[in-house]
């Protein structure tokens, strides 16, 4: 229960945080940078689902888990998170010709160190959750949500315009990238050992589970994509800046549980009385 406390905690303080974060930066930013970083998310989100191949929720729920295994998975989502960052560096000046604005090449050249960033910290992130830690895992969320506002607040003050956003987006990723590994590495380090053979099940499952994943993804954002191709980013801009402020809050309630109940409902289904409480047949 405590982690489940620490899960809507924390999911209330960056969803009030991120609201009034892009209140504030209407007064420094048009709607057309607010279009640009948009279409940079797209594709951040559509890399960063590929990262970890699904596999790092799995192991979660995994009663035993190899230093082999840990390690393969370790190397396995750098590798996944370095090639998207590079892909990103090599199509962004085709992504740029499609939406119709040459800005959006140096914006997603800043975000491409976000797929790698991710998939350095995914594991030891997972890991901590498999830990029941929780409270490390969502304090460290907290703390990147506040440099990411911070930053990006005094860099759009600043008039670094358009970029202020995926700069304070990466600043982000790299507090938690570094907070992972240092709150995560005590529970596992890396070594120099890649085993595919001991991770080769677990492959199989997890490209379910970034299949599926990834059509809600889509879903999700298609909309965006089409009102960044066929009217604009400026009209994405406003499109995105009054979704995030009115639906950001409802978005994370349900992610923020699944995530504690995702790792307490395997040891509930020892228990068949009391799992039957809670999915009743």
């Amino acid at each position: 229960m405590k982690g489940l406390r620490w899960s809507f905690l924390s999911t209330a303080v960056v969803s009030v945080l991120s609201v009034l974060y892009y209140a504030l930066l209407t007064r420094y930013l048009t709607p057309d940078d607010f279009g640009l970083f948009s279409v940079g998310l797209i594709f951040i989100g559509f890399m960063e689902f590929f990262s970890g191949a699904g596999v790092s929720a799995i192991l979660i729920q995994e009663k035993k888990v190899s230093d082999e295994q840990f390690s393969t998975f370790f190397w396995i989502n750098l590798l996944i998170g370095l090639f998207f960052s590079l892909l990103l560096v090599l199509i962004a000046p085709v992504i740029a010709v499609f939406f119709k604005d040459e800005k959006l090449v140096s914006l997603l050249y800043i975000l491409s160190a976000a797929p790698v960033l991710n998939a350095a910290a995914l594991l030891h992130n997972n890991i901590l959750r498999r830990e029941i830690q929780i409270a490390v895992s969502e304090k460290i969320e907290i703390i990147a949500n506040i440099v990411q506002i911070s930053s990006g607040i005094y860099l759009a003050k600043s008039g670094y315009t358009f970029i202020s956003l995926p700069l304070a987006f990466v600043f982000s990723r790299l507090v938690s990238c570094i907070g992972y590994l240092w709150a995560g590495i005590p529970y596992f380090k890396p070594s120099f050992i890649f085993r595919y053979d001991s991770v080769k099940n677990q492959l199989s499952l997890g490209s379910y589970v970034v299949f599926e994943r990834f059509f809600n993804y889509l879903k999700a954002n298609i909309d965006k994509f089409l009102i960044g191709r066929f009217l604009g980013t400026e009209s994405l801009g406003y499109y995105s800046l009054a979704q995030k402020i009115i639906d950001y809050p409802l978005s994370k309630i349900n992610p923020g549980l699944n995530k504690v109940l995702f790792l307490i409902f395997p040891d509930y289904r020892k228990d068949q009385k009391l799992f039957q409480s809670y999915i009743p047949t």
